[in-house]
Protein backbone atom coordinates (compact mmCIF):
# COMPACT_ATOMS: atom_id res chain seq x y z
CA UNK A 1 0.00 0.00 0.00
CA UNK A 2 1.28 3.48 -0.89
CA UNK A 3 1.41 6.01 1.92
CA UNK A 4 2.92 9.40 2.51
CA UNK A 5 4.58 11.32 -0.38
CA UNK A 6 4.14 8.43 -2.86
CA UNK A 7 0.38 8.38 -2.40
CA UNK A 8 -1.70 9.53 -5.36
CA UNK A 9 -4.75 10.53 -3.34
CA UNK A 10 -5.74 14.14 -3.70
CA UNK A 11 -2.57 16.21 -3.49
CA UNK A 12 -0.92 15.14 -6.74
CA UNK A 13 -4.16 15.27 -8.72
CA UNK A 14 -5.03 18.77 -7.59
CA UNK A 15 -1.45 19.95 -8.21
CA UNK A 16 -1.55 18.52 -11.74
CA UNK A 17 -4.92 20.16 -12.39
CA UNK A 18 -3.64 23.51 -11.11
CA UNK A 19 -0.52 23.21 -13.30
CA UNK A 20 -2.59 22.39 -16.40
CA UNK A 21 -4.88 25.35 -15.69
CA UNK A 22 -1.92 27.72 -15.37
CA UNK A 23 -0.35 26.43 -18.61
CA UNK A 24 -3.60 26.88 -20.54
CA UNK A 25 -4.13 30.31 -19.02
CA UNK A 26 -0.60 31.33 -20.06
CA UNK A 27 -1.05 30.03 -23.63
CA UNK A 28 -4.38 31.83 -23.96
CA UNK A 29 -2.69 35.22 -23.58
CA UNK A 30 -0.69 34.58 -26.76
CA UNK A 31 -3.55 33.31 -28.95
CA UNK A 32 -4.39 35.34 -32.05
CA UNK A 33 -7.70 36.01 -33.65
CA UNK A 34 -8.27 34.59 -37.14
CA UNK A 35 -7.59 37.34 -39.69
CA UNK A 36 -9.91 36.04 -42.43
CA UNK A 37 -12.76 33.97 -40.96
CA UNK A 38 -14.57 33.97 -44.30
CA UNK A 39 -11.75 31.82 -45.78
CA UNK A 40 -12.08 29.04 -43.20
CA UNK A 41 -14.90 27.41 -45.20
CA UNK A 42 -12.64 27.36 -48.25
CA UNK A 43 -9.86 25.72 -46.24
CA UNK A 44 -12.26 23.05 -44.95
CA UNK A 45 -13.40 22.37 -48.52
CA UNK A 46 -9.80 21.67 -49.51
CA UNK A 47 -8.90 24.91 -51.29
CA UNK A 48 -5.18 25.58 -51.71
CA UNK A 49 -3.59 28.90 -50.84
CA UNK A 50 -0.08 30.00 -51.83
CA UNK A 51 1.31 33.17 -50.26
CA UNK A 52 -2.19 34.05 -49.08
CA UNK A 53 -3.77 33.78 -52.54
CA UNK A 54 -6.30 31.16 -53.59
CA UNK A 55 -4.97 28.73 -56.21
CA UNK A 56 -7.67 27.34 -58.48
CA UNK A 57 -5.49 24.55 -59.92
CA UNK A 58 -2.95 23.28 -57.34
CA UNK A 59 -0.80 21.71 -60.11
CA UNK A 60 -0.26 25.09 -61.80
CA UNK A 61 3.44 26.10 -61.40
CA UNK A 62 2.69 29.84 -61.26
CA UNK A 63 -0.20 30.35 -58.82
CA UNK A 64 -2.33 33.40 -59.49
CA UNK A 65 -5.20 34.75 -57.43
CA UNK A 66 -8.41 33.43 -58.88
CA UNK A 67 -12.08 33.36 -58.06
CA UNK A 68 -13.24 30.35 -56.04
CA UNK A 69 -15.50 27.73 -57.66
CA UNK A 70 -19.24 28.21 -57.25
CA UNK A 71 -19.58 25.35 -54.74
CA UNK A 72 -16.98 26.93 -52.46
CA UNK A 73 -18.63 30.35 -52.74
CA UNK A 74 -21.93 28.79 -51.59
CA UNK A 75 -20.21 27.20 -48.58
CA UNK A 76 -18.64 30.53 -47.66
CA UNK A 77 -22.03 32.23 -47.93
CA UNK A 78 -23.56 29.60 -45.60
CA UNK A 79 -20.75 30.05 -43.06
CA UNK A 80 -21.14 33.82 -42.97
Amino acid sequence: MLTGPTSICGGAKSAALAMAFKLIESAQRRWRMVNAPHLIALMRAGATFVNGKLVERPGDPSPEASSPPAALEEEVAKAA
